[in-house]
């Protein structure tokens, strides 16, 4: 496994990065099995996905691999803890403060982001 990976995947913690990443910590090593993971919403192709992580898979790269991911998935949770704080202590205070006399303005747009919190306030 190189580094090609990454510059191949723009994303590792989407659909496609998230399974290889998971299957290789599980002990896949096939590349073409690897590659089969690849979601349907993904840019690079089944061929360009399966050169990159073909090769040698090192002891200590694993063993980095592994924390890594251990403390990716860890931040994860602690995150999603954070937001459900936040979403009860918003309702705590929306529940104190009386409703608005007039109608509040429309949101200019509507943006979405992977990361933002997924509760609405």
């Amino acid at each position: 496994m190189n580094l090609e990976v990454h510059t191949v995947l723009t994303d590792l913690t989407g659909q496609t990065g998230l399974k290889i990443v998971r299957s290789i910590l599980n002990g896949e090593r096939d590349a073409e099995r690897l590659a089969a993971h690849r979601d349907h919403r993904c840019h690079a192709s089944h061929a360009e996905i399966v050169a990159p992580l073909t090769g040698n898979y090192r002891a200590e790269l694993l063993f980095a691999l592994r924390q890594n991911f251990a403390a990716y998935e860890f931040l994860l949770q602690q995150l999603t803890e954070c937001d459900a704080a936040i979403e009860k202590q918003l309702s705590e205070l929306a529940a104190q403060q009386p409703p608005p006399t007039t109608a509040l303005l429309a949101p200019r747009r509507k943006t979405s982001s992977k990361h933002q919190p997924q509760f609405d306030i």
